[in-house]
């Protein structure tokens, strides 16, 4: 049985997502409304009760607008202070936004890179999607399931302190895509390695 939480959350999303259809045509509002259910599957209703639900269909057309040209292996990354007038929506926190291509250890070394520069962390929201695009890297469509032709990708959304001075933002920016360089090295190096391990140890167990 679902809690009073989990009705009112519903009720919320749905009408996020009707506004979404009503702004948007079927092709972008199908995208939007896919992703709005991806990206709020582990908000707490908590989380979500302060705004109406004209700011977070505003921030979810801003998102699928961020997240329209990428290409393979390219790491995008935005921090930002949302504004209505030019973003359509606000928020009482400095928000960091990434989308990259599905690794291990993307969350855990974005949350260390925000603590290194001694900036509290309000929320992290982390949905994977499998996205389908085309040969330019123009999103297409959301799968819900992986197929031959999508990519699995990685979409990171973070809440910290409050930062208006430029050059703040422009280092938190600069320190994520360094992080997160490091983190797809690691990755490309950790696969042939841990296969070598394998081997040497299935050799090892032949003598």
């Amino acid at each position: 049985m679902q809690s009073d939480n989990e009705k009112n959350k519903q009720l919320l999303l749905n009408r996020i997502k009707n506004l979404l259809v009503s702004q948007s045509d079927a092709n972008a509002a199908a995208k939007a409304t896919f992703f709005c259910d991806h990206f709020f599957k582990r908000v707490p209703y908590g989380e979500m009760i302060d705004e109406p639900p004209e700011v977070f269909a505003a921030m979810l057309n801003s998102q699928c607008e961020f997240v329209q040209q990428r290409k393979h292996g390219e790491l995008k990354v935005r921090v930002f202070n949302p504004d209505e007038n030019t973003d359509g929506w606000h928020c009482q926190h400095t928000v960091v936004e990434m989308v990259n291509d599905d690794m291990p250890f993307l969350v855990d070394t974005a949350s260390m890179a925000v603590q290194e520069l001694n900036l509290g962390v309000h929320l992290i929201v982390h949905p994977i999607f499998n996205a389908e695009r085309d040969k330019r890297g123009k999103l297409k469509s959301f799968e819900p399931v992986s197929t031959k032709t999508s990519v699995r990708e990685s979409f990171i959304h973070i809440h910290v302190d409050k930062q208006s001075d430029p050059a703040v933002l422009a280092s938190v920016e600069s320190l994520m895509k360094s992080r997160m360089s490091s983190v797809r090295v690691t990755v490309e190096d950790w696969k042939p390695m841990t296969k070598m391990l394998e081997t040497a140890i299935t050799e090892f167990g032949r003598h």
